[in-house]
């Protein structure tokens, strides 16, 4: 895979997000928990946070990581103007939470994937 094909799976995967976040539903699917809808967030930011942190050398980070979490700002902004939707200071929180994670993992992850070797 190449590293422009990754990073546009990358953005197709930060406007699903953003999608399933501003879709006006009355109710969330899946289980009837508390702090699901939390659980979802911390998911997704962790993987998008993942999926572009992999990609970049670690000096880039904090400017994915921001991206990240902006995103996750702007969605919660956005949610005041949607249907059944409305903005959450603790979905920013799990979204953070969720971004470090993604982060954490990503540094377990080995820091040349394969893809990104030039061929010999």
């Amino acid at each position: 895979m190449t590293r422009t094909l990754w990073f546009g799976l990358g953005w197709l995967q930060a406007t699903v997000i953003t999608i399933a976040c501003l879709w006006p539903l009355r109710e969330l699917p899946g289980p009837d928990l508390p702090w699901t809808d939390k659980g979802y967030h911390a998911v997704a930011f962790g993987c998008l946070m993942w999926w572009f942190a992999v990609a970049l050398p670690r000096a880039r980070w904090p400017t994915a990581a921001l991206g990240v979490v902006g995103l996750g700002v702007a969605i919660e902004l956005a949610q005041a103007w949607v249907p059944y939707r409305s903005p959450s200071f603790a979905d920013v929180v799990a979204d953070a939470l969720g971004m470090l994670a993604g982060a954490l993992l990503a540094s377990l992850t080995p820091c040349a994937l394969p893809a990104w070797r030039p061929p010999a």
